[in-house]
């Protein structure tokens, strides 16, 4: 008896370790229990939010491959549909490329001051786009420069048509 006794831990008055830790461990499995709704629903809204935010990640750089494939053929494209391509990929790294490319065909255009203003208008927005890549910020400065110089030149838009006159 006296060996039994020098085994066992002397107590006074306070648990074992092991008897704390169970009942913490009690404590928090019975928190779980309680609030397991609560639980639930929180996991499967981080599960929600990151498959959502994978899908966005996932849609946008489809979008992206799709308007650097479409800039290779910009080439190709009139006025019209070179707008709708300008349009669908705003946002995208290939959007300043595209719009320089469909500024450059209104100037070529260039069958009005509207023409003109238009193209002036995309580059200008494009250039805001643009402001940490000093290569196409150089490129649309000197576009715009060259609009600008045609714009103020009163003698060219002052002309009248050739008109001819038969007797």
């Amino acid at each position: 008896m006296a060996r039994l006794m020098a085994k066992q831990p002397k107590r006074l008055g306070g648990p074992t370790k092991d008897e704390a830790q169970a009942t913490e461990l009690d404590k928090y499995v019975k928190l779980l229990r309680d609030y397991q709704n609560v639980v639930f629903a929180v996991v499967v809204l981080i599960l929600t939010v990151g498959v959502l935010a994978v899908w966005a990640h996932q849609r946008g750089q489809e979008q992206e491959d799709a308007a650097w494939a479409e800039l290779g053929k910009v080439q190709e494209k009139d006025l019209d549909k070179l707008k709708a391509l300008l349009d669908k990929y705003e946002g995208t790294g290939a959007h300043p490329y595209l719009a320089i490319e469909y500024a450059g065909k209104l100037y070529g255009r260039g069958e009005s001051v509207d023409d003109l203003n238009k193209a002036h208008a995309v580059l200008e927005r494009a250039q805001a786009e643009v402001r940490g890549n000093e290569i196409l910020s150089g490129i649309i400065k000197d576009q715009l420069k060259g609009i600008d110089n045609e714009l103020g030149d009163k003698k060219l838009w002052s002309i009248a048509p050739v008109t001819t006159q038969s007797k």
